[in-house]
């Protein structure tokens, strides 16, 4: 996304997937020792931000579903606008606020 304004949230739907794969960054290849490595890693203090992160990431995700997102890229607004196809974040919000120009 270009164009993006200080107080618009991006929301990067395979952030989940790219968590997955820090967490599993070095694991062993022996299953019982990645289990118990993966544990080691949750009950440490430097791993819990991305724990935090996970479930910002899963929010994100859940929400861009509850509003119907259809494909990407797509910029959001208000919860009810929504463009799609468009990087340039402040294009994107021109065309919606033309948009709503022309119902008024």
């Amino acid at each position: 996304m270009t164009s993006v304004p200080d107080d618009a949230v991006v929301v990067e739907l395979d952030a989940p997937a790219r968590l997955d794969g820090a967490l599993s960054l070095d694991l062993p290849t022996d299953p019982d020792a990645a289990a118990q490595a993966v544990q080691a890693r949750m009950g440490s203090e430097s791993w819990q931000h991305l724990f935090k992160e996970y479930g910002r990431a899963y929010e994100a995700v859940a929400r861009a579903w509850q509003i119907g997102i259809e494909k990407l890229p797509a910029v959001v607004v208000d919860g009810t606008y929504v463009v799609y196809g468009v990087h340039d974040v402040a294009q994107a919000l021109k065309r919606i606020e033309q948009a709503r120009e022309a119902t008024q």
